[in-house]
C-alpha cells in the first residue's frame, strides 16, 4: 500500500530553510541596515551642527566687519567734516578781512567826502551873506546926505567961542572925509589916524563903515576833488584765485618738497643738477661709482632724500611720455640687491606702468588699474598715522590705489623707478612736479 506523500509547507524557503530562521535572518539584517542609517544621521547632525557653529561665527564675524566698516565710514565722514570746517574757518576769516578792508575804505572815501561837502556847504553861505551885505547896501541913505548930517553934528555941538579951537579936528574930519567919497587914494591914511578926539571918533565910524569893501569880490573856490569811482578790482577782482593762493598756509598736508638722493641711485642712474629728474643711461660708465651701502645695486631704483615717520605727506612725479616706471614708497630697510619679489611684504607700496598697464604692486599678483586717459602726473599721498600709502591722477586728483601698510616701526621714503631705455622708447625722465600755488 503506497503512502501518499505529504505537501510541501507553503512557509518554507525553496531549499527548504525553516520558517524562523528566515525571520532571525530578516530581523538581524534589518537591525544592521537600522543601525547604519542612524549613525549615518548621528554623522549628519554633527556635520551640520558643526557648520552651524561655523555659519554663526561667520555671523558673527560678519557682523562685526560690517560694524567695523561702518565705524571707519563714520569716522572718514568725520574727517571729511572736519577737513571742511577746517576750510570754512579759513574762508570765514578771509571774508572778514575783506569786509573790514572794504568797510575802512568806505568809511575814509565818504569822510574825506562829507569834509568837501561841508567846505562847499560853508562857502555857499558866505555866498548868501555877501548877497544879503550887497542888497543892505542899496537901502543905506546917500552919501552926501550922511555928509551933511555928520556935518550939522560937529558945527552944533559947540559954542562958536570954540569954533577956532576945533579947526584941527575939522580939518581932520575934512580930511576923512575927502579921503572916503573924493579921494581913494588915501583911504589907507585914514586907517592909520589917531582918533584921539571921542567926539572925532563917534562922528568918523559910520563913515569908516562905509570905507569898508562891500565883498562884491567873493567867489565860488571848489575844494580839492575827491576820488569818487569804487573799483571792483581792488575789493574783489580775481578773488578765489587770491583765496586759493593764501589757502596754501592752511594745506594739510602741504605740497611736500622731496629731492632725488643720489647715494641710493643704481649707477646707471643719472640725475639733474637739482635733483628732482632722475633717468636711466644705458651707455653710462659706471666704474668710477662709490661704494654705497645704501645704493641699490640691481635693479634701477633709487629713493628720495626725505624721510617720514609721523604725519601726511603729498608729492606729485610727471610720467608724461613714459612707457615704463614705478613709484611710491618704501621702507628704509629694504634689500638693495636682488630680491624675490618687490611687494609690500618686502617694504614696497608702488604703482606702476608696465607693458602699456597701470597695476599696483599686490601679491600673490598685481592688481590691474583701469584709466580713462593716459596718466601724465600721479600724487602719492603717505598718511603715516592711518597707515596707507594712495596714488591719484594728479592731474583730476581722481584716487586710483591705496595700499594698507600696517604698522612699520622703520622710517619710509619716496621711491622711484624710471626703468630702462625699452628700446628708446622710454628715454624721459621722471621728474618730481612741484605745484605753484
Amino acid at each position: 500500500m503506497l503512502i501518499p506523500k505529504s505537501p510541501p509547507c507553503l512557509f518554507s524557503d525553496p531549499v527548504g530553510m525553516p520558517q524562523n530562521s528566515i525571520k532571525d535572518t530578516n530581523n538581524n539584517s534589518n537591525k544592521s541596515l537600522l543601525s547604519s542609517q542612524k549613525e549615518k544621521l548621528i554623522q549628519a547632525i554633527k556635520r551640520i551642527k558643526h557648520e552651524l557653529d561655523e555659519s554663526r561665527d561667520a555671523e558673527r564675524y560678519a557682523y562685526s566687519e560690517a560694524q567695523q566698516v561702518e565705524y571707519r565710514f563714520e569716522y572718514l565722514e568725520r574727517e571729511v567734516r572736519a577737513e571742511f570746517e577746517n576750510l570754512h574757518r579759513f574762508l570765514d576769516e578771509e571774508e572778514r578781512r575783506d569786509k573790514e578792508r572794504l568797510k575802512r575804505e568806505r568809511e575814509k572815501q565818504v569822510k574825506l567826502l562829507k569834509a568837501r561837502e561841508r567846505k562847499i556847504y560853508q562857502q555857499g553861505r558866505d555866498l548868501e551873506r555877501a548877497i544879503e551885505t550887497l542888497n543892505a547896501k542899496l537901502t543905506e541913505d546917500d552919501s552926501p546926505k550922511l555928509f551933511r548930517v555928520v556935518g550939522e553934528g560937529i558945527f552944533h555941538s559947540h559954542g562958536a567961542a570954540e569954533q577956532k579951537a576945533r579947526s584941527p579936528m575939522v580939518q581932520s574930519f575934512v580930511f576923512v572925509l575927502l579921503s572916503v567919497f573924493e579921494v581913494p587914494e588915501q583911504r589907507e591914511r585914514v586907517e592909520g589916524l589917531s582918533l584921539s578926539s571921542p567926539l572925532l571918533s563917534s562922528l568918523l565910524h559910520p563913515l569908516l563903515l562905509l570905507r569898508r569893501p562891500c565883498r562884491s569880490n567873493v567867489s565860488f573856490l571848489p575844494p580839492p576833488a575827491v576820488e569818487t569811482e569804487v573799483r571792483s578790482g581792488h575789493f574783489v577782482g580775481p578773488i578765489q584765485y587770491r583765496i586759493w593762493k593764501h589757502m596754501k598756509s592752511c594745506l594739510y598736508p602741504n605740497i611736500t618738497s622731496v629731492t632725488f638722493d643720489p647715494e641710493t641711485a643704481h649707477p646707471t642712474l643719472s640725475l639733474s643738477p637739482s635733483h628732482t629728474s632722475v633717468w636711466f643711461e644705458e651707455d653710462k660708465v659706471i666704474t668710477g661709482c662709490p661704494a654705497n651701502p645704501r645704493r641699490f645695486n640691481y635693479y634701477y631704483h633709487l629713493m628720495g632724500r626725505q624721510a617720514f615717520t609721523i604725519g601726511r605727506h603729498y608729492w606729485e612725479v610727471e610720467v608724461a611720455g613714459k612707457t615704463a616706471w614705478r613709484l611710491g614708497v618704501a621702507r628704509d630697510d629694504v634689500k638693495r640687491g636682488e630680491v624675490s619679489t618687490s611687494g609690500s611684504s618686502c617694504g614696497f607700496w608702488t604703482l606702476s606702468l608696465t607693458g602699456g598697464k597701470i597695476v599696483a604692486c599686490t601679491e600673490p599678483e598685481p592688481t590691474a588699474i583701469t584709466v580713462s586717459k593716459q596718466l601724465v602726473r600721479i600724487g602719492v599721498f603717505l598718511n603715516c598715522e592711518e597707515e596707507e600709502v594712495s596714488f591719484y591722477n594728479a592731474v583730476t586728483m581722481a584716487p586710483l590705489f591705496t595700499f594698507s601698510m600696517g604698522t612699520v616701526l622703520v622710517p619710509l621714503y619716496p621711491f622711484f623707478n624710471p626703468c630702462d631705455t625699452d628700446d628708446g622708447k622710454n628715454i624721459g625722465p621722471l621728474s618730481l612736479f612741484s605745484p605753484s600755488l
